[in-house]
């Protein structure tokens, strides 16, 4: 019976260093939520918009890593945005991706304005029709974006021009071809 007690409370001594052992990481390991998670689950701004648009969204602000937003900073955000245009661009083809976002307008030190984000998502839902055309001769945005990478507060004036000098050379070009040729020189003088 001695055996038995004393294993028994080996058992529980063991066990119980376990789960010391447990606490102890669990406690020094932070995690670190999206604050854009936490603002799409206890706000109702987005409520009537798709989970695809929400995670878009999510994603290029996961890339954050030093700015600390609130929820006024979100509204005021959100509030700027073509929200039914945006969800175009992403449904039922993913136009853009929030990777060629990020690419753009993500800071060396891993910081997102929202203003910028703001302007840029903007003229993007402003020239959806260019950016559908573009997919459709299976240029996709990324081949835009991958050369623009890092130009930060420069998006927005960048990509307005660009879009303006593409739908000029889409409506003077007779056929694709003329313009698939076009962007594709366009594209090495970025």
């Amino acid at each position: 019976m001695n055996f038995l007690k004393t294993a028994r409370s080996e058992y529980y001594a063991i066990n119980s260093a376990n789960d010391d052992v447990d606490n102890n990481i669990t406690n020094q390991t932070m995690i670190k939520q999206n604050p854009f998670d936490l603002y799409i689950t206890n706000n109702n701004k987005l409520e009537n918009h798709s989970w695809s648009m929400k995670l878009f969204l999510s994603k290029i602000l996961q890339k954050n890593q030093r700015s600390n937003y609130s929820n006024k900073d979100f509204d005021g955000f959100i509030s700027k945005l073509d929200l039914d245009n945006l969800e175009k661009l992403l449904q039922p083809a993913r136009i853009i991706e929030a990777a060629s976002i990020t690419s753009m307008i993500c800071y060396s030190n891993r910081t997102i304005n929202l203003d910028v984000l703001a302007d840029t998502l903007t003229v993007l839902t402003s020239n959806i029709e260019i950016l559908k055309y573009l997919y459709t001769l299976d240029i996709p945005f990324s081949a835009i974006s991958g050369k623009l990478g890092h130009i930060e507060f420069s998006a927005k004036d960048c990509l307005e021009k660009l879009f303006k000098i593409l739908e000029i050379k889409r409506e003077s070009q007779k056929n694709v071809k003329d313009f698939v040729s076009y962007f594709k020189t366009l594209e090495q003088k970025f």
